[in-house]
């Protein structure tokens, strides 16, 4: 089987699958005694939880593929993990019209928020590995401004459930976005440096983070000597030179009208990468087009056990993009909008809170040995009364209102209309 073209490499992170054994207790008991666990001991949640949320993930990432933007070199990776679950952090805080929105974007129905959160923490503990050939590592992390205080609530779940660390922060002291940096490098091994950029918006009220790093060995190893220069060829008839590696191996495999599709284990098989090829007559955009959650799982029982031969290019992807735009286009509106969005369960003071960026940023690099990937998904939580953007002008040269209000009872004191403003002396 000789791949004339390739997916674009979204794919291969977003269907890492996330797999655990089933039962009704905390998950944490297979844990090593010297290692720390995932998720606290005492924490109330079934092995299998996971299973209510992890199609949900996938779904979301087969929908936010179809609406971000490519890259230069035309290419998409996300990690649906990492915003899936950068966004349950905030769906915690959420309420009214931007929770219901949440989670129909979400693909989560009506699923309760105590079931919801332990969903998650099953996720984390299902998903989290560690041996001499795959290392995937998830982390949680909150920064806030001083000047606010997470609701004890708020605080106590994400960081139960979700493992969240909570940090408070100087918003106008420069190295507080170096501290987040420094944060995002250490969880992502160094390949993603810079999640937000100094001076931090003073307006800005909470950073919420979730970073995910992969490094697997495949089962199945290429050998570089059989690294080959091939033609690589591109959809408007160009084409390329480029390295293709060769294996020769037995693997899971299935052929569709549209596609073929062959799974690359790492390690003993615990985790794979899924490798999308559509066929002559359709393009990789037509067929990204055509893919949901559903046909996802749907496909997952046609692979078959066949000897095969696959060539696979060397590829290596640094990726970034703003999520505000595709989750607005899925329905995910109320949360980004001031004078709308509801998140009364995350902070102590009555501040009205928005969404004022999703960013999310990931790395890839493919070779001989295996695969290193990691992403980072950033939330900021700004407050709608702050300053946003650019400062503004507002020049009062004409007739205008004015009241004094006691902040405390919101009782206007003085109410006005000033048509012909009078000089003092």
């Amino acid at each position: 089987m000789f791949l004339r073209k390739a997916m674009l490499s979204a794919f291969a992170f977003m269907l890492v699958p996330f797999t655990a054994s089933c039962g009704t207790s905390n998950s944490q008991s297979d844990e090593k005694p010297d290692e720390k666990p995932v998720i606290a001991q005492d924490v109330d949640y079934g092995a299998s939880d996971y299973m209510k949320i992890s199609p949900a993930s996938n779904a979301l990432g087969f929908e936010l593929v179809k609406q971000v933007d490519p890259d230069d070199q035309g290419n998409i990776f996300l990690s649906p993990a990492s915003i899936f679950m950068a966004l349950s952090l905030a769906y915690n805080g959420a309420d009214g019209t931007t929770q219901s929105d949440m989670a129909a974007v979400m693909n989560i129905g009506e699923i309760s928020l105590e079931e919801f959160n332990k969903a998650n923490a099953s996720l984390l503990a299902a998903i989290h590995r560690s041996s001499e050939d795959i290392v995937l590592n998830v982390a949680n992390a909150m920064w806030i401004n001083n000047k606010h205080q997470f609701q004890n609530t708020f605080a106590e779940q994400t960081g139960d459930y979700f493992n969240a660390e909570t940090e408070a922060i100087d918003i106008n002291d420069p190295d507080s976005a170096d501290e987040i940096n420094r944060w995002v490098q250490q969880a992502t091994n160094d390949h993603i440096k810079q999640i937000v950029e100094p001076p931090l918006d003073p307006s800005t009220v909470a950073l919420l983070v979730n970073a995910i790093y992969f490094n697997g060995k495949w089962m199945h190893e290429f050998d570089p000597k059989d690294t080959k220069t091939e033609t690589f060829h591109f959809p408007d008839g160009s084409e390329k030179d480029h390295e293709f590696m060769l294996l020769q191996e037995e693997l899971s495999y299935f052929e569709h009208e549209d596609f073929q599709a062959v799974t690359l284990p790492y390690g003993v098989g615990e985790v794979s990468m899924n490798i999308i090829l559509p066929k002559a007559h359709i393009n990789l955009d037509a067929f990204i087009a055509k893919i949901s959650g559903d046909a996802w799982n749907k496909w997952q029982d046609q692979f078959k056990s066949r000897e095969g031969t696959l060539k696979l290019p060397k590829f290596k992807v640094d990726y970034e993009t703003s999520l505000v735009e595709p989750l607005q286009k899925l329905g995910m509106t109320a949360a980004f909008q001031p004078e709308k969005a509801e998140f009364p369960h995350m902070i102590e003071d009555h501040a009205s809170l928005f969404i004022s960026d999703v960013m999310h940023k990931t790395y890839i690099n493919v070779n001989e040995e295996g695969t290193e990937a990691a992403g980072v998904t950033s939330v900021e939580i700004t407050e709608t009364s702050a300053t946003v953007g650019q400062p503004f002008e507002m020049m009062v040269n004409k007739p205008f209102l004015i009241t004094i209000t006691d902040n405390d009872t919101g009782a206007n004191l003085f109410i006005g209309a000033i048509k012909n403003p009078k000089e003092t002396n």
